[in-house]
């Protein structure tokens, strides 16, 4: 597929006002801007970028702010093919993004969660941190799928010796780290 024949100058020349737009609804968590970012970002890359409405959900208020992160995603990997004018790793580049994006959500919402929490004591808190970002970093480390399982098997076994409030917000962390 050949990246010129699917590319408008309005798509282009927009990409790097809405990534700005982007980064500013959410820094500041502005869901009004997000959703208008939503609707002038759908309009004029849906027939652009391929699966341009996979991964948005923009329904609910409260996932604004998620898809504007998606959106970001998206546009950054269409900045990015225009730079180099290729669409070849353009789904390849999807997913990685994709994955990243989320999984850093994942860890980031689930660590704010817990620190809002008072499950458990100080010291446990910090050491469980620790072990959080562990995840974190097989999550998203470059490894095989073999490899990964065999990294995360310790902290299955470390989950048992937990309180159960605690394994149950950690748990989708070890799952995610498996994938």
């Amino acid at each position: 597929m050949n990246c010129e024949s699917v590319i408008n100058d309005t798509a282009l020349e927009k990409c790097d006002s809405l990534i700005q737009k982007c980064k500013d609804a959410l820094n500041y968590r502005d869901v009004d801007l997000a959703r208008r970012i939503r609707d002038e970002a759908t309009t004029i890359y849906q027939e652009v970028i391929p699966g341009w409405h996979g991964g948005l959900m923009g329904s609910y208020t409260g996932f604004y702010l998620d898809d504007v992160e998606m959106i970001l995603g998206k546009l950054s990997i269409f900045k990015s093919n225009q730079q180099t004018k290729t669409c070849r790793d353009y789904v390849q580049l999807t997913k990685v993004v994709e994955k990243v994006m989320s999984t850093n959500t994942l860890f980031e919402n689930t660590i704010n969660e817990m620190k809002q929490c008072t499950f458990a004591q100080e010291a446990d808190f910090a050491a469980i941190l620790a072990r959080v970002r562990e995840f974190q970093a097989i999550a998203e480390s470059p490894v095989s799928f073999k490899e990964r399982w065999e990294l995360v098997k310790p902290f299955l076994h470390w989950l048992t010796t937990l309180d159960a409030d605690v394994a149950e917000h950690l748990l989708p962390l070890v799952m995610r780290s498996a994938k």
